[in-house]
């Protein structure tokens, strides 16, 4: 006959897991002598650290789970005790409850590039008490595999995530970066079958050529028209801000290493790599097509790169109702962080009052 474990050996457990937790975290956050009571964002953590975090971890208990989990479990203590009771798989859902409290309709915001969805834990501090926050994480960011590979199906999957959280709406629907393509074919599909999206938010997403050219003659012709633009651009850029230009190709620089990095340590990121590609071609094979739809767009104040449209960003041909345009302080990198976490939370939020009101 088993016998039942002792408060006491439960109690042995735990600590031994908090002080091996409490080891990576001090690693991961450059920080020394944390406590139980530590949080992992109070602390100095984002996102990049968390993933190394959650790898590290995994590595040394040999259990994984989701960075969202950190939402719900920020201190060390609460992190050891989800590690000690974890019996089974840990959910996984793409659709993760960022701030639960609220009678308003809730918000949907899709990931960007980076597949998680921790840039937008200050957000949550700062938007109205009663305003539901929900986040949207890539898929097959627990090692298996992705079976979707356009945005349309990605997309879709996406959609059915939030109709079984919600089958009624009506519909918020926010994307950052390249979440901000992913939320507008989200749209389309409530759209097309007959739901109520009060609004959709591209947070700072660059839309690009979406659209199919008639001839390769007058692909080439942009491309080559485009490198003009780009080099007048960088040279009164040169002129104004030499100091901010340079940093930012420090950034691009160290940003490349940091991808080799990965890549010479793929046992650090056994999955990321592979989720990234996955996304990276379903971007690149999407064509859009306009709909009949407003869009908010809120886009960065300061931004030292060369984008061909400037001011809407591509966006004003795809919305047929009409763009607005919201601008928010700081970059494309920190209009999520302090010290513009606060300013952007009063805009969005005043964007979304707008929108259930109408």
């Amino acid at each position: 006959m088993d016998q039942e474990k002792s408060p006491m050996t439960d109690l042995s457990t735990q600590n031994s897991i908090e002080k091996t937790l409490i080891s990576i975290w001090e690693r991961v956050l450059k920080v020394k002598d944390l406590e139980p009571d530590t949080d992992f964002f109070d602390s100095g953590g984002d996102s990049l650290t968390a993933l190394t975090m959650v790898s590290m971890v995994e590595q040394e208990t040999g259990k994984r789970l989701p960075i969202s989990s950190l939402f719900e479990n920020p201190t060390v203590e609460q992190f050891a005790r989800l590690l000690k009771d974890i019996k089974s798989t840990p959910n996984w859902s793409c659709l993760v409850n960022i701030k639960k409290s609220g009678t308003k309709p809730a918000i949907y915001i899709v990931h960007g590039s980076g597949l998680n969805i921790l840039v937008f834990n200050p957000l949550a501090k700062y938007i109205n008490a009663q305003q539901p926050l929900y986040g949207i994480q890539a898929l097959g960011l627990n090692g298996e595999k992705n079976p979707h590979n356009t945005i349309e199906s990605i997309a879709e999957h996406y959609k059915d995530e939030i109709l079984r959280n919600d089958p009624v709406g009506p519909y918020l629907l926010a994307g950052y970066s390249s979440g901000g393509i992913l939320a507008y074919e989200m749209a389309k599909g409530f759209l097309e079958t007959g739901k109520d999206v009060k609004m959709l938010a591209i947070l700072d997403t660059y839309v690009g050529d979406r659209y199919a050219y008639s001839t390769i003659f007058k692909e080439f012709s942009k491309k080559v028209f485009r490198q003009f633009k780009k080099l007048l651009f960088f040279s009164k850029l040169f002129v104004k801000s030499p100091k901010e230009l340079y940093q930012y190709q420090i950034k691009i620089i160290k940003l490349k290493l940091s991808k080799n990095a990965i890549k010479e340590h793929p046992e650090e990121f056994p999955y990321q790599k592979e989720v990234s590609k996955k996304y990276d071609q379903a971007f690149s094979n999407y064509i859009m097509k306009p709909l009949d739809i407003e869009i908010d767009l809120f886009k960065v104040k300061k931004r030292i790169y060369f984008l061909d449209d400037p001011t809407y960003l591509g966006w004003s041909k795809y919305a047929k109702k009409g763009l607005k345009v919201h601008e928010v302080s700081g970059d494309h990198k920190t209009f999520l962080f302090p010290p513009n976490d606060q300013k952007f939370a009063r805009v969005f939020q005043s964007v979304i009052d707008d929108r259930i009101d109408k």
